[in-house]
């Protein structure tokens, strides 16, 4: 077998785990051409966890108290460092990397008062105007990532305001002379 073959096969592997999951079959249960993929849904699919009340209450309790832990010890800070409850920014400047990753989980949940309060903080502070490198990678998934599902659960236009700013803001990186782009990028001068 080729590096290439291996390579395709390993990929196969994952976009195979990746599509089992997203449909709650096991990597043995894989529908072939032309079957439906709802006969391979083990009894207890991902839908019947909702109604498990304790265990989504368990699930809820965890959240809040990393939460409240956010907001006792790191509010407007990108993360909480909880065991000596300080708190970190990524670049010397905060880009709320926290509340932008946790607000589609407390829209979701129907935390309305935590998601108000975080909606809240990130649409009057967060900025873009940094001037130090950022990893492209990085600010993609979880904050571009994280702005556009924000806009897509609560419609508020504001959120797709600050993706599109944040996207114009990333693509000097991707005018690379390979086609890939920089892993790094100056939000605030565009110099990859």
């Amino acid at each position: 077998m080729t590096q290439r073959t291996r390579s395709a096969s390993g990929l196969r592997a994952a976009l195979v785990s990746a599509i089992c999951v997203a449909s709650a079959c096991s990597p043995g249960e894989v529908p072939g051409p032309g079957e439906d993929p709802s006969a391979h849904r083990p009894a207890r699919a991902a839908a019947d966890l909702v109604t498990d009340s304790a265990f989504a209450s368990e699930v809820r309790e965890a959240f809040l108290h990393a939460w409240h832990g956010y907001r006792a010890h790191a509010w407007g800070h990108d993360e909480l460092r909880p065991l000596s409850r300080s708190s970190r920014d990524w670049y010397g400047r905060t880009f709320l990397m926290t509340p932008v990753d946790a607000y589609d989980t407390m829209f979701l949940m129907g935390l309305e008062e935590e998601s108000l309060e975080a909606k809240n903080l990130i649409l009057e502070h967060l900025s873009f105007d940094h001037d130090a490198p950022v990893q492209v990678f990085e600010i993609t998934i979880r904050i571009l990532g994280g702005l556009l599902s924000a806009y897509q659960l609560d419609g508020d236009p504001r959120w797709l305001e600050l993706a599109e700013a944040l996207a114009d803001r990333l693509m000097p990186a991707f005018d690379s002379p390979s086609g890939m782009p920089y892993v790094r990028v100056s939000l605030a001068s565009g110099v990859a």
